[in-house]
């Protein structure tokens, strides 16, 4: 499946991501967080159906189905 990566200052900022083939979540987030460039910034994984998870203050919020 293609998740969109996002690195951003807070939840609401608008940024460019890049787009990985991670065959589950957990990769995906795995991913996220080992090419996390900046501490202190939110990531955010989306699929074609919107927002997914977010990583903030240390901790993953899925987003609910």
């Amino acid at each position: 499946m293609e998740y969109t990566i996002t690195e951003k200052q807070n939840v609401n900022s608008v940024r460019d991501g890049y787009t990985i083939d991670a065959e589950s979540l957990i990769v995906a987030k795995t991913h996220a967080q080992k090419n996390r460039f900046y501490h202190g910034t939110v990531l955010v994984i989306e699929d074609n159906t919107g927002v997914v998870a977010t990583h903030e203050n240390g901790k993953w919020k899925t987003a609910p189905e």
